[in-house]
């Protein structure tokens, strides 16, 4: 049975692959004789939401395992779909950003009456601190990817990292047909990133983003739940990602700006400033992504608990944010 499956998945892999590049350079095509969905570059015009095409083929996919008997994809589909619309809405329309908190907070709670939460014995493992948690775990996750997406191919690379470890984690148990998911977006984002490499000409905009966000959320609090993987280790490989959000976000605050304001003060914004390249910044991601892997294979042999992973991931990404602080104050960005 596993050989069959095995069969199917690359036979389904192998569809993804002719399908996302054909609509890719279909929205392509028409985003620019139409003159819709276009925004300036230093290099000509770019064009944006390209990740409506990825999202889409991707959750065609899911709707095809569902129906080829693995019924617990279909479940991801409602939130998702919802994070699809509402991204593509705001890319064309500019939503107001308490609209756009609603409708991430209903995917929220979809996700939790379709799929659950995992438990949180570090907090007590009481049921509505757990809801409120995971919920607002969920929107961060969805806001920070928006507002990491800010250089070429960078959001895309870290997704493919984090997507290419839960199918590897699925291939070791042979659930191929989960792997096919996992496997498919990880085909379908490499596909968008011929376009979305430096310098791109293609944007994954809002609707890719936050898409990615929601679905990085919603495979670890299954995996969790379901395959005794800890949610935690998705969110170390996205660490990079949650703590240059969320100090930025500080810093913000301790600025007295508004949270919604634009600005460029993520450390990869200062970084790129400073004269690194997209390319070497997409290299220091992957190592980061590399230390990050190794310190959950840590984690594994040497049973640290979930504080103590995340502590110690913490304690190393600060030493290379200040690292980041003391290369940016130097040249005054």
């Amino acid at each position: 049975m596993s050989t069959v499956r095995m069969g199917l998945m690359f036979l389904e892999l192998a569809v993804l692959a002719i399908c996302v590049p054909g609509g890719l350079a279909v929205y392509n095509t028409l985003c620019r004789k139409l003159g819709i969905m276009l925004h300036a570059g230093q290099a000509g015009s770019i064009v944006v939401g390209g990740g409506l095409i990825f999202a889409t083929m991707w959750l065609m996919l899911l709707l095809w395992l569902d129906w080829a008997g693995l019924t617990g994809l279909m479940l991801f589909i409602p939130p998702l779909l919802l994070i699809v619309i509402t991204g593509y809405i705001d890319d064309v329309y500019c939503l107001p950003p308490w609209v756009r908190l609603l409708l991430q907070l209903v995917s929220a709670e979809l996700v939790y009456q379709l799929i659950g939460y995992p438990d949180l014995p570090w907090l007590g493992d009481v049921v509505i601190i757990k809801h409120v948690f995971f919920s607002l775990v969920f929107v961060w996750s969805v806001n920070l990817y928006n507002f990491m997406d800010g250089s070429d191919g960078y959001a895309t690379t870290q997704a493919i990292v984090i997507f290419l470890m839960f199918s590897i984690c699925f291939l070791v148990m042979q659930q191929f047909t989960w792997a096919t998911s996992t496997l498919g977006l990880v085909l379908a984002l490499l596909m968008f990133l011929i376009w979305n490499w430096p310098p791109a000409v293609m944007y994954m905009g809002d609707v890719g983003s936050t898409f990615l966000g929601a679905s990085i959320a919603i495979y670890a609090y299954y995996v969790d739940l379901n395959f005794d993987i800890s949610w935690v280790y998705a969110y170390i490989l996205l660490s990079p990602f949650v703590l240059d959000a969320t100090l930025s976000l500080f810093r913000k605050i301790a600025r007295g700006q508004r949270l919604i304001d634009r600005h460029s003060q993520h450390a990869f914004q200062r970084l790129l400033a400073v004269g690194i390249s997209e390319k070497q910044l997409i290299t220091y991601l992957l190592l980061v992504s590399t230390m990050n892997s190794g310190l959950i294979g840590l984690s594994i042999v040497w049973h640290w608990s979930q504080l103590e992973l995340i502590l110690i991931t913490a304690i190393s990404l600060l030493v290379i944010y200040g690292m980041i602080e003391t290369v940016c104050q130097q040249s005054n960005v």
